[in-house]
């Protein structure tokens, strides 16, 4: 197959030594080769530079910004019209790229494949338009391939720290926004390890962040009255569950709470009323559940 798209893979990097060989690798092992492997440390405390150089990707240093900030500087030092998206610590199978490409035409500015972990099955809908996203994010990061040009239409990642975990979210919405295609590839083409949010603090920070967002992409899109509230009773509907889950009833009573006087209904009300009730009644319930 010849090679008539040239592609740079960015890859933001940060304390990732003992992921981000594996990371590299599989882009190098791909069937349709990319011309260059750009990895940004991202102020990393670790040997991340060092592995990065040994595997023969370009390094570009910078003090700690966050993802979205390594990305944009990878990008702009990229010098291929389409960029392909990595995390340090995922991965992609051998044909990834050489599946995406046979799907480029002249009207699409960006295609995403499934991830391996996927276990809910392919969920994108035929066409991908900003409601349809607005519902929920199903684009992963490291299975993305997009025109530079279209990510400096739309100004790159938002680097505000304020909604790091959804800054690509955010840079999708746009996107399609402003009227950017997507292209779905419906294959597992890509090992995604997903982020540890098991405590409640963590889970805090990342509903935070797609609370920011919502009031982000409000401002660069304009959102209707009724998108915002139902993602707002969305994003408290599950992050309540989850700090539920974990048990944090303060934290779940404050999130059932705010969907009682965004959109009051019945089943917000019945939580908010169980996080009252003794996490030991609650537990034996879990138990019994699972026996």
């Amino acid at each position: 197959m010849p090679n008539t798209i040239p592609i740079s893979v960015v890859i933001p990097a940060y304390n990732s030594q003992d992921c981000l060989r594996a990371s590299i690798q599989s882009v190098q092992e791909q069937t349709y080769p990319v011309r260059e492997i750009i990895v940004v440390d991202d102020g990393s405390k670790d040997a991340t530079a060092s592995v990065a150089f040994e595997c023969g990707a370009k390094v570009i240093r910078q003090p700690n910004g966050g993802p979205a900030a390594a990305r944009n500087n990878g990008i702009r030092h990229a010098k291929s019209p389409w960029i392909a998206l990595l995390d340090a610590d995922d991965s992609w199978l051998p044909n990834k790229l050489e599946r995406q490409v046979l799907g480029i035409t002249d009207d699409v500015s960006f295609l995403h494949t499934y991830c391996v972990i996927d276990e809910t099955g392919p969920t994108t809908e035929d066409v991908v338009t900003f409601e349809t996203l607005w519902k929920r994010n199903t684009l992963g990061t490291s299975t993305i391939l997009m025109r530079k040009s279209a990510w400096e239409d739309v100004g790159g990642f938002e680097e505000d720290r304020g909604i790091m975990g959804v800054e690509d979210y955010n840079l999708w919405l746009r996107l399609v926004h402003k009227g950017h295609k997507v292209h779905t590839i419906r294959e597992r083409l890509v090992h995604y390890t997903p982020a540890d949010g098991n405590l409640s603090g963590q889970l805090e920070r990342m509903m935070r962040s797609e609370l920011n967002n919502v009031e982000k992409i409000d401002k660069a899109c304009g959102l209707t009255p009724d998108q915002k509230r139902r993602k707002l009773v969305q994003i408290y509907e599950e992050w309540g569950r989850a700090m539920f889950h974990a048990r944090d009833m303060k934290k779940a009573r404050r999130c059932y709470g705010e969907i009682l006087s965004i959109q009051p209904r019945v089943h917000a009300l019945v939580r908010w009323m169980a996080t009252y009730m003794p996490v030991s009644l609650l537990n034996l319930r879990r138990t019994a559940v699972h026996a």
